[in-house]
């Protein structure tokens, strides 16, 4: 499941989660003010659930292994890890990538990060994150993004779905 090809098209849960980070940001006053991690997912039966998840750098494993355990309890058929990160698009002339931490290089940018897994796709969305000086930050638009998809949140979906 880790391709670089087009890999599922906007489904309704990429739709839910979108739509509720925009209307999460109308609540935001402070530019510090950022989205909670979610998780949300589809059961076989068709249901979607969308849960609040703690995600700090002391529990992310924690967090992945409970993801995973109810993914398969809940026989999920399609889930998506919503986030924000830091990111950087390496230069051609970058040699070292396990040099890059997103978080202290200046070419970084905030996005809002939708890994959505289901159980023939695995795919990430992503929306720009504008940070605002007196008010809070806004989400730009929504995209497929074409990266190799890999990480402790995608590999507990994929555990969790499979």
């Amino acid at each position: 499941m880790n391709t670089t090809e087009s890999h599922a098209p906007i489904t309704d849960l990429v739709t839910l989660a979108y739509r509720g980070a925009k209307a999460v940001q109308t609540g935001f006053r402070a530019p510090t003010d950022d989205w909670q991690p979610m998780l949300l997912f589809t059961t076989a039966e068709g249901r979607q659930h969308v849960i609040a998840a703690p995600h700090t750098d002391h529990q992310k494993q924690a967090t992945a292994d409970a993801i995973s355990a109810l993914l398969k309890r809940s026989h999920a058929v399609e889930a998506l890890w919503l986030s924000s990160a830091w990111e950087v698009v390496p230069k051609a002339t970058d040699t070292d990538l396990s040099d890059i931490r997103p978080a202290r290089d200046p070419r970084r940018r905030e996005t809002l990060v939708l890994v959505h897994v289901g159980t023939d796709f695995a795919a990430v969305h992503r929306a720009p994150i504008e940070r605002h000086s007196g008010c809070g930050p806004t989400l730009g638009e929504l995209a497929e993004s074409d990266c190799y998809i890999d990480g402790l949140m995608s590999t507990a979906l994929r555990r969790g779905i499979g």
